[in-house]
Formats: C-alpha cells, sequence, structure tokens
C-alpha cells in the first residue's frame, strides 16, 4: 500500500494511479479511505474504463461493509455510462456478499455478457461460478472458474476464486493460490486461503504472518494463525491470536467460533459453549458455530444435548462430515456404540471418499464386536483418496480386527 500511496502523491491528478490507490485502501480493509481514493478516480477518469472500474471499486467497498443496497446503487451508476452488462454484472457480484447466489445468477443472466469487453466476461463467470459454489454446486462452479482463468491469466481474482474452490473440494488448489499471491502479494485474502492450502506449516505461519501486516482492520489473518498454532499444540500463542482476532472485529461469526474452539482447547467447556452461543445470535444458520456447541456439550458429558446439537449443525451445512465424525466420537466416548455406528454410517454414505469416516465407522463396528466389517472399514478408510488419517494406526487397528474375528 505504501507503494500505490507514493505512485498516487507523485501524481495527484492521474486517474490509474488514484484507483491503484483505492483498490490498495480497500484490500487493506481501509474502506473509508479507499472510498475517497476510489471517487477521485471516478471524477479524473471521466468515461474512461479506469472510471468505470473505479465505480465497480466503490461497489465492493460497500460490499465490503455489508450494505448491499448501496453497493447496488453504485453499480447501477455503471448503467448510464458503461452499460447495462457492467452494471448487471456489478449487482451480481455484489448479491454474492449475503450469498444470494440465485439473485446473483439472475443478474449475470440479465448481462447478455457476449458484446461486452473482455475483463467484463472474465468478472461475468467468476461471479457465475461463486454463485454456482454457494449453491453446492461444485462441477459448475469449477467449469466456470477454470474457463475464467483461461479467459484471462493475468487474473489474480479467477486464480484465486479457483484455488480456494479446489482446496475446498481437496483437489489440491496450491498452484492456483501460488499464483493468486504471484498476481497479487499484498491480497490478503489470497494469503490466507494458501497459508490454509498448505496446513500447520512454517511457510504457512509466515503467509498468515504478512496477510495481518497487509490487512490489519480485518481478522482473518489472527484468527487462522489461531487455528495454526491449535493444530500444533500451541495453545498459548492460538489464544493469543484468537484474542487478537476478537479485539479486532468481536460480532465476527468466524472470529468467535475459533475463539470457541482456542476455550474448548483450554477445557474451558461452558465459556465455549457460551462462545458458540453468542456466534449463533449473530448468524443462526452457522454451522460451525452451532459444532462449537455441541463439542461442548459431548466434553461435558450431556451426550444428549451433543447428539441435538450436531443433528442440528449438519443439517445447516452437509458439505463435512464434521458433525457426524464427532457425533460418533462423542457416542463411543458415552459407551452408546449403537448410536455411534449409526452416525459413522451416514458418514461413511455421504462420503464415501472420506478415509476418517471409514476409520470412525470401523471404530464403533470394533466396539460392537463386530470385527471382519470393522477390519473392511479400516481396509476402505486406508484406500480413500480424501482425509487425513493416521495410516500406521489405523494399519494397527486393522491388523487387530482382523486377528480378533478368526475363530
Amino acid at each position: 500500500m505504501a507503494e500505490a500511496r507514493a505512485r498516487a502523491a507523485e501524481a495527484p491528478r492521474d486517474a490509474p494511479r488514484a484507483f491503484e490507490l483505492g483498490v490498495a485502501l480497500r484490500r487493506a480493509g481501509r474502506a473509508d479511505d479507499a472510498a475517497r481514493a476510489l471517487a477521485l478516480a471516478v471524477a479524473l477518469g471521466g468515461g474512461r474504463d479506469v472510471g468505470r472500474f473505479a465505480q465497480w471499486e466503490i461497489a465492493r467497498v460497500h460490499t465490503d461493509k455489508h450494505d448491499l443496497n448501496r453497493a447496488v446503487a453504485a453499480c447501477r451508476v455503471l448503467e448510464r455510462g458503461a452499460g447495462a452488462a457492467f452494471a448487471h454484472v456489478c449487482i451480481a457480484e455484489a448479491q454474492l456478499g449475503p450469498r444470494r447466489a440465485g439473485e446473483a445468477l439472475a443478474e449475470i443472466a440479465l448481462a447478455k455478457v457476449d458484446g461486452a469487453p473482455a475483463a467484463i466476461r472474465v468478472r461475468a463467470k467468476i461471479v457465475s461460478g461463486l454463485a454456482h459454489e454457494l449453491e453446492l454446486k461444485d462441477d459448475l462452479a469449477e467449469a466456470d472458474l477454470r474457463e475464467a482463468a483461461r479467459m484471462d491469466p493475468q487474473s489474480a481474482d479467477a486464480a484465486f476464486a479457483l484455488g480456494r474452490l479446489l482446496a475446498r473440494m481437496q483437489k489440491a488448489g496450491e498452484a492456483e493460490l501460488r499464483r493468486a499471491v504471484s498476481l497479487e502479494p499484498h491480497d490478503a485474502f489470497a494469503l490466507v486461503e494458501l497459508a490454509r492450502a498448505l496446513g500447520p506449516t512454517d511457510e504457512a505461519r509466515a503467509l498468515l504472518e504478512r496477510a495481518a501486516v497487509d490487512r490489519p482492520a480485518d481478522p482473518a489473518a489472527e484468527r487462522a494463525l489461531a487455528e495454526l498454532h491449535l493444530a500444533k499444540g500451541r495453545l498459548a500463542e492460538a489464544k493469543r491470536a484468537a484474542e487478537a482476532a476478537l479485539a479486532i472485529d468481536p460480532r465476527d461469526v468466524v472470529t468467535r467460533v475459533v475463539h470457541g474452539r482456542v476455550l474448548l482447547a483450554e477445557g474451558k467447556n461452558a465459556e465455549a459453549r457460551r462462545e458458540g452461543e453468542a456466534a449463533l445470535a449473530v448468524q443462526p444458520n452457522s454451522a460451525p458455530a452451532k459444532l462449537v456447541v455441541a463439542d461442548a456439550w459431548a466434553a461435558e458429558g450431556e451426550v444428549d444435548l451433543a447428539i441435538e446439537a450436531y443433528q442440528a449443525a449438519y443439517g445447516l451445512d452437509h458439505t463435512s462430515p464434521d458433525p457426524l465424525l464427532r457425533a460418533a466420537h462423542a457416542c463411543l466416548a458415552a459407551r452408546r456404540p449403537t448410536s455411534a455406528r449409526a452416525f459413522a454410517l451416514r458418514a461413511t454414505q455421504d462420503f464415501a471418499d472420506f478415509g476418517p469416516a471409514w476409520e470412525s465407522f470401523g471404530d464403533a463396528l470394533d466396539r460392537d464386536a463386530e470385527h471382519g466389517a470393522a477390519a473392511e472399514a479400516y481396509a476402505k478408510a486406508l484406500a480413500a483418496p480424501k482425509g487425513a488419517i493416521d495410516r500406521g494406526a489405523v494399519e494397527q487397528k486393522q491388523r487387530r480386527s482382523a486377528a480378533a474375528r478368526r475363530p
């Protein structure tokens, strides 16, 4: 951002430099400063593309502030000077802020981008891909985002969106995220997603520390650092990072969820449950928040309440097996193998290529003395292409179950 500010100061009447500064400020989370720089770029850019895209960035500033009405109003300004395609694609992107996938796709259909400039066609493809991702139509999302990346190999937005999707689908994605970072080295969101894809490594930690500097007004980097430290067993550092994220935005739902996870690791189960409930008060359909509540009930020995919360969490989000697997684990700990088996079976049915689901199913079967079926489940866990398991531990359990079934 310092470089962009210096370049803008050298030529205060240069529209592209004002635009560059506005984008840098928005990426850094400096919304009000970004809006002023972008307004100057609009005024200096006139009817040129730099002015149009500066107006689009103003809409993004409003989206970042969760103000859909003002974002849409900023997009509609484009209709007068840039045409309907610009305006509709801009509005479609704004609709993604509150996760309104259907409305976003409807705007893309209205845009009729076939004759629009290449940059608008690329943005339309990205928005379409993101909307399909919200609809859990991953194949359509991947196709759209791959096409956007093909249309413009220099689009950091396309590389970032594709890499994040692939990482979530456990189809790698590291190469695309590295490309996004190489194209926009100070994009904190790309830095955070690349760090997530790398796992709890020293490189990931360095990336997150960079992101925290590049976007200090956003808690994403600090909370990702908290998750990294938790995964490495560094509880004191996880606590520091989670509290730093909370200080930035106490109402952020994801941050409160991460803080709840830190409290669980500290054994502060009642406090963790209250943190999850506070997050749900802000966003009632947050599956991760409900999962914190469920884990807290389980840790307190309230298995029936935990099971109810795990079921609710899975009802809110069918894309993750975590509620099912944690429910199975809680039931096994409470000596309820039949219930554990039911949850683990559902996990294998809904996530047949996920190794931890088969391991959990094997554990439940083994506890029920069905050693032969357990050995088969462990074999499937070892052969599954997705999910991290301790292969040595699973192989040992498989051998033990196989031996137990012999007469």
